[in-house]
């Protein structure tokens, strides 16, 4: 992608809210889906605006034991930002959006065609059995599965 692809400078100020509470909130500093959980926003979405402003200074990644945590870094950078999200940050998130909504639909497709595969196996068994039995196919037997001897005609 030749364009950067930049949170405005309200999302910025937007994501260091919730890192700043949830830092307070927690005493320890949030991972990005405790920020993504706390403002409402898909962490795969969260996590491009959080990786951009970690390359602009403006926040920090602490790795630990658990994964990366985040700490606010140099906030005033954030004034580098332009007001707005951008046509890259609206162009990436709707790609994003998209390339979810062609993969859910995908999946759905797929386990519907899975599902009528397996009636029709299922159906098509329940038929055979069901001719089998009107036309009393096989020789009869017990509850144990034990041929029962036909009685013989006397006339």
């Amino acid at each position: 992608m030749s364009e950067r692809v930049r949170p405005s400078r309200e999302q910025a100020h937007l994501i260091l809210a919730g890192v700043r509470v949830l830092a307070h909130r927690e005493s320890v500093p949030p991972c990005v889906a405790e920020v993504a959980e706390l403002l409402g926003i898909a962490p795969e979405i969260l996590g491009v605006a959080v990786r951009e402003l970690v390359e602009l200074g403006v926040l920090r990644e602490v790795a630990d034991a658990y994964g990366a945590r985040l700490e606010i870094g140099d906030h005033l950078k954030i004034e580098e930002l332009a007001a707005g999200g951008g046509p890259a940050m609206e162009t990436e998130m709707k790609s994003f959006s998209e390339r979810k909504r062609e993969r859910e639909e995908a999946l759905r497709q797929q386990f519907a065609d899975d599902l009528k595969s397996d009636k029709k196996g299922k159906f098509s068994k329940l038929e055979e059995d069901l001719k089998k039995f009107r036309s009393g196919g096989g020789p009869r037997t017990n509850l144990w599965g034990e041929p029962i001897e036909e009685p013989e005609d006397e006339g």
